[in-house]
């Protein structure tokens, strides 16, 4: 991340970039809203926004009620995030509920045998799906499974694997789902990585995204100036609490989301 930080910092010096933060944006929402107000005849200063977010859009609504709070008439926020976690870069909250999500998948792909769950084999619940999963991460740990017939050429390590899976873990009964993390995890089991090759977070480290890309870049300006972790010692303290909160979501968060905004 901090290569990353710092590329993308010189790249986008003295450009546009710079307004892509959230009170930017919400300056833009109220200059659109007075526009809007100003071409049906009615008083430009005195036009309401009527707002409704979800997840990242619940911090532009915060911010926006931190901003213009006369200038709302109704809002609504679901599924929020922790708006003073996001302006200081670092929200160890979001992981509280990763590990009841893996559950979920565990317990499912028990239920639903392995002709619709392939990672489910003979299991006959949950806990035996659990540690048919918690192998094959201790084998991805020592022995990284390789890419091959790619045009890069890469290895898909526990780090990794786990990045890709808290991606379908957002949309767990999408098509892009548990079902996804099912026919990955069964793949590596055998040694093929033919379920992640078009997912390019594997070593070494890629962007698969102009929307990582977009979340690092609007992380770094919401939270420039306050980001909390300056030394070692203190990103080594975030991880013990990070452990504390996920057994499986606390590594991809500490290299991950964590220190989004540490090299910008």
């Amino acid at each position: 991340m901090l290569s990353i930080g710092e590329a993308c910092t010189n790249y986008n010096a003295d450009k546009q970039a710079r307004y892509a933060g959230t009170s930017a944006v919400v300056q833009d929402m109220m200059h659109y809203t007075e526009l809007a107000a100003k071409a049906k005849g009615q008083p430009a200063k005195e036009a309401k926004i009527n707002y409704f977010g979800i997840s990242y859009g619940t911090i532009l609504g915060q911010t926006l009620a931190a901003m213009y709070p006369q200038r709302l008439n109704r809002i609504i926020l679901d599924s929020n995030a922790y708006g003073v976690a996001n302006y200081d870069g670092l929200d160890i909250n979001q992981i509280d509920d990763r590990d009841h999500s893996w559950k979920f998948f565990f317990n499912f792909c028990a239920k639903a045998g392995k002709d619709l769950c392939p990672f489910a084999s003979n299991a006959t619940n949950g806990i035996e799906v659990e540690e048919r999963f918690r192998a094959l991460l201790d084998k991805l740990e020592r022995e990284p499974v390789i890419r091959r017939g790619q045009k890069m050429a890469g290895i898909v390590t526990r780090g990794s694997f786990m990045q890709f899976s808290t991606q379908h873990l957002y949309g767990p009964k999408t098509a892009l789902g548990y079902v996804t993390i099912a026919y990955a995890a069964a793949g590596l089991e055998k040694g093929s990585t033919a379920m992640i090759d078009g997912w390019q977070a594997t070593t070494p480290p890629q962007l698969e995204s102009e929307s990582l890309e977009s979340l690092i870049l609007i992380r770094s300006i919401d939270a420039a100036g306050r980001y909390p972790l300056k030394t070692y010692a203190e990103f080594e303290a975030m991880v013990s609490k990070l452990q504390e909160v996920s057994s499986y979501g606390w590594r991809d968060t500490a290299v991950g989301n964590a220190i989004l905004a540490s090299g910008m």
